[in-house]
């Protein structure tokens, strides 16, 4: 079967992903999407558009858009269970799991009423969320994760760079996280798909700093400091990306 077959192929129903019996509701109302509609009517709880999904053939999604991110829905297959996940863009907001509709669109509605974190886990015991997600509501989203990298005790050889970085204001206002041993800054915290510089030690002598797309700006440096200053210089450049 050619790729653009697979790609045809119809979304399964309810019935044909899960064990049967665990979901009459969701098959009486057609699928999740209307059965979150209907629970929703039912309480006089208005959730906005829910739009059903299929991220693959063996799973069934739906979702319900809010100014403050999407949440998704995803059924269990082997026992009755509505996963939750609240999210902006590849950040997490809160996430849970529930065998109730009822307690599906109660969240939802609870979110798009603007509750805080606090208050929600305090409604919804089965909702969790991270010090991440509350440093994000706290309006602190930066600061918060500078601590979290001093603090990490997998980062210690990336000390010396990590303090250098955050003395210097121009970078201390970026957003910072670490991959693969790999320093890098981006402008907004909420989008790590956007133009992101990089600091990589890649031999005891030499460092590599780059903003990524961007062959030009590529240069090895052969200290920490002399890393952080073309970091530095190259922050509003990186600034200036992040805008377009």
């Amino acid at each position: 079967m050619s790729e653009r077959e697979v790609a045809a192929e119809p979304v399964r129903s309810v019935e044909a992903v899960v064990r049967p019996g665990l979901y009459p509701d969701l098959l009486r109302a057609g699928g999740l999407a209307p059965a979150l509609r209907e629970v929703a009517h039912a309480l006089n709880i208005a959730i906005g558009a829910v739009v059903e999904q299929q991220g693959d053939r063996w799973h069934i999604t739906a979702k319900i858009e809010s100014g403050r991110g999407t949440m998704s829905i995803l059924i269990g297959a082997e026992m009755r269970l509505f996963s939750i996940n609240i999210s902006h863009g590849t950040f997490s907001w809160a996430h849970g799991s529930s065998d109730s509709l009822e307690d599906v669109v109660r969240v939802a509605e609870a979110w798009r009423a603007d509750v805080t974190l606090q208050e929600l886990i305090r409604r919804f015991p089965f909702m969790d969320y991270n010090e991440v997600a509350a440093s994000y509501e706290n309006g602190t989203p930066i600061e918060g994760q500078w601590e979290r990298l001093f603090a990490d005790p997998d980062l210690i050889g990336m000390r010396k760079l990590l303090r250098s970085a955050h003395e210097r204001r121009e970078l201390a206002l970026l957003f910072p996280y670490v991959s693969h041993m790999t320093l890098r800054f981006i402008v907004d915290p909420y989008v790590r798909s956007g133009a992101t510089m990089s600091i990589t030690p890649i031999s005891a002598g030499s460092i590599r700093v780059e903003i990524l797309g961007m062959s030009d700006t590529r240069r090895e440096v052969p200290s920490v400091d002399d890393a952080v200053e073309l970091a530095v210089a190259y922050s509003s450049v990186l600034a200036q990306s992040g805008d377009e």
